[in-house]
């Protein structure tokens, strides 16, 4: 089952991704998208097999630059990650939640400053669309 889901969410960003490429450059001012992703916790296999998928979908689309920063099963370390990324004015930010009511303000924080948020595999607390951009 998981890896259908995964192989569903990495379809997912791979065709986004594909789609949006001649948008890059409309997207940001240099050209570049920067995508940062929160993972939840690298040292589990489930989540390294994400982090590599979504690596090798960002390397397909010219211009799109992913930086993935391992949250160590740490909701300090989550929250510090997505404020550092706020701070970076990444053009979107992807995260799988270790935890899902330590991280909604550090995602709040995020959309309130116009980055748009995907929650993956794990949500935060709130709404598609209001708290969150989406959920995968």
């Amino acid at each position: 089952m998981k890896t259908v889901l995964l192989a569903g969410a990495g379809l997912c960003i791979a065709g986004t991704a594909y789609a949006a490429e001649p948008l890059v450059k409309a997207c940001a001012k240099d050209g570049q998208f920067i995508i940062g992703f929160s993972q939840a916790n690298n040292a589990e296999p489930y989540r390294q097999h994400v982090n590599d998928e979504l690596t090798a979908a960002a390397k397909d689309v010219p211009g799109f630059t992913l930086q993935i920063a391992d949250g160590a099963g740490n909701v300090n370390t989550q929250t510090s990650q997505v404020d550092n990324f706020i701070t970076q004015k990444v053009d979107i930010l992807l995260i799988s939640p270790f935890e899902a009511a330590p991280l909604t303000p550090a995602v709040k924080r995020a959309m309130d400053a116009g980055i748009p948020v995907i929650e993956l595999d794990r949500k935060t607390v709130g709404d598609p669309g209001k708290d969150y951009t989406a959920f995968i």
